[in-house]
């Protein structure tokens, strides 16, 4: 028979559940309503907690604005310190790629309006810590949930106060801040794997000698299970102002309430303080530390407690960070500790990280145009990089092509040059069909017709073809691309752009018109190069003019090509 009233604390229960999402890529949770039903039983059933039903909030599949009035309307009714505020969420936990902040999906959520359609924890937070309630429980089942941590971690520096801003607020988490949380996707029915293992610690209770069960309990037990299962995501758990250590639910197994020593409750036990701290010391641990500063937190061994707490819990969030080795991770230890005994280690990784990018970045652009003033400049702007073996490969195979142009340019000069020797007057012109009949031919009779790509053709088999006559612009691009003949390139962009502007949403046709824009870019390099070869040579400015021309069909309007043909042509 029960001679004492346990649970003291007056309960102010807000249940809030999302299983689907409208307008976001978020798979549907089916799971999430049957942790709002189960808890809710839970809750009013006075053989485990006992809330009134007035006091327990219900919010399901609801938007962000009806969720943030009904979380107002909860830390208004938990009215003063006579009150317990619980706060349960279950659905998708997201962090922003901005800011690392964590949010929690709403039925109206929107990726691209995350700050706006969702529940952002630092705000959440920040209304439960204004209630006056002695007590506030936030528990969390989603993904990533465990980076509420880092978010109380900001103030966790202001050795004035261990928790200053959030003061009261424990929290309660399926993860850490890396991992997701599972739910048996097989059985929609049933709740998730970490609620379901809360409901299931107060619905059988737990075999201890104390009446009641905490929070610290019922987490603790649920961790020793989940580490001797496979891939199982471990719970968090804060401890503020000995919340965790204090009566949550009725522990069924127990139900002598008659002989407990009811003084365990009370913060001002001073019991062995000495030798607790003692076992504390040599213990070391995290834990150890934690269940000091809860058990005597006014002893005069408190505040070096809680600062071990904080090195300690460092130095797990740096091991973590260490573990993954992810940029993220490294971001994320950067938040939680700005001024950090790792912080240097950590903006160096960070930096490496971001270095690594541009590498690969600008890597990625040397390979597309393939020249060797590209690969030249990727050796200096980065003399460590991840592709140096290659690059300089590279050069050495475009130095050789460089060199063996040279020779073939100085023999083909002398060639010529003893040719013209012998025979000065047999060159004639012929006004019949050569190689360019078939071939879409650029005039270059003056300037301003190479300026404007003006195009002729002379006696054209493509234009001729009742094929060709018949064909729509892709299909006219096509022939001409199916040539394999470069002079016709520019003629088969114009196909087809015009056809992009008559169905602009058509991928395959963008595909075909991007990639022939990045063949005339690697010719037009290729030519811009021939191009300052033959002006390294004697008398190769005729041939350098030629080869401009030629650049200039694969960009009509190219400044640079256009000022050095220019220039060469005033000589």
């Amino acid at each position: 028979m029960r001679t004492k009233k346990i649970i003291t604390n007056k309960y102010v229960v807000l249940l809030i559940g999302v299983s689907t999402y409208a307008k976001a890529k978020l798979g549907d949770i089916p799971n999430v309503k049957a942790n709002i039903l189960e808890l809710k039983k839970l809750f009013l059933d006075p053989k485990f907690i006992g809330v009134n039903e007035k006091n327990l909030i219900v919010s399901f599949n609801e938007r962000h604005d009806e969720i943030n009035r009904k979380i107002t309307d909860a830390v208004e009714l938990a009215k003063s310190s006579d009150y317990t505020l619980f706060v349960y969420y279950s659905g998708h936990g997201v962090i922003s790629p901005l800011n690392y902040n964590l949010y929690f999906a709403s039925s109206d959520i929107e990726e691209k309006y995350l700050e706006d359609n969702s529940i952002e924890a630092k705000r959440l937070l920040e209304k439960l810590s204004r209630s006056q309630a002695s007590r506030k429980i936030l528990l969390v089942d989603a993904c990533h949930s465990g980076q509420i941590h880092n978010t109380m971690g900001d103030v966790k520096s202001n050795v004035a106060s261990l928790m200053k801003d959030y003061e009261g607020v424990q929290y309660v988490t399926a993860c850490d801040e890396y991992s997701s949380a599972l739910y048996p996707k097989k059985n929609p029915d049933v709740p998730t794997y970490f609620t379901g293992a809360v409901l299931s610690r107060v619905h059988t209770g737990l075999d201890i000698e104390r009446p009641y069960l905490t929070l610290r309990d019922i987490v603790d037990d649920i961790t020793l299970d989940f580490k001797n299962r496979a891939n199982m995501p471990l719970p968090q758990i804060s401890s503020v102002q000995s919340v965790d250590k204090m009566p949550f639910a009725y522990n069924v197994i127990n139900k002598d309430f008659s002989t407990y020593d009811y003084s365990a409750l009370s913060e001002n036990s001073t019991k062995n303080i000495e030798t607790q701290w003692e076992k504390t010391v040599k213990a070391g641990t995290l834990v150890a530390y934690y269940d000091y500063t809860e058990k005597f937190p006014k002893s005069k061994y408190a505040k070096l407690a809680e600062k071990k707490v904080l090195e300690l819990e460092e130095e797990e969030k740096w091991q973590k960070t260490l573990n993954l080795g992810t940029l993220f991770a490294y971001e994320s230890y950067k938040k939680a500790y700005p001024m950090g005994k790792y912080i240097s280690v950590a903006n160096m990784r960070i930096s490496e990280f971001h270095n690594l990018k541009k590498d690969n970045d600008m890597w990625n652009s040397v390979c597309n145009i393939d020249t060797l003033e590209q690969y030249k400049a990727y050796l200096s702007t980065f003399p460590k990089g991840c592709h140096i073996d290659e690059a300089k490969s590279r050069v050495e195979v475009l130095l050789a092509d460089k060199n063996a142009a040279k020779k073939f340019l100085f023999l083909f000069f002398s060639f010529v040059a003893f040719f013209m020797f012998l025979m000065p007057n047999t060159f004639v012109s012929s006004n019949g069909n050569n190689n360019f009949d078939t071939v879409y031919a650029v005039n270059s009779a003056n300037d301003d017709s190479i300026k404007n790509n003006v195009v002729s053709v002379n006696n054209g088999d493509v234009y001729k073809s009742a094929e060709f006559k018949s064909a729509d612009n892709v299909k006219k691009a096509d022939l001409f691309v199916a040539q394999k003949d470069e002079m016709h390139y520019a003629t088969a962009l114009k196909f087809y752009m015009d056809a992009l502007g008559e169905n602009p949403d058509d991928v395959e046709l963008l595909e075909k018109t991007n990639s022939l824009k990045r063949k005339m870019d690697t010719l037009y390099f290729r030519y811009m190069e021939y191009a300052k070869i033959y002006l390294e040579a004697d008398h190769g400015d005729e041939s350098a003019i030629e080869m401009y021309d030629m650049a200039l069909r694969m960009r009509p309007n190219d400044p640079k090509a256009l000022q050095a043909r220019s220039k060469l042509r005033s000589k």
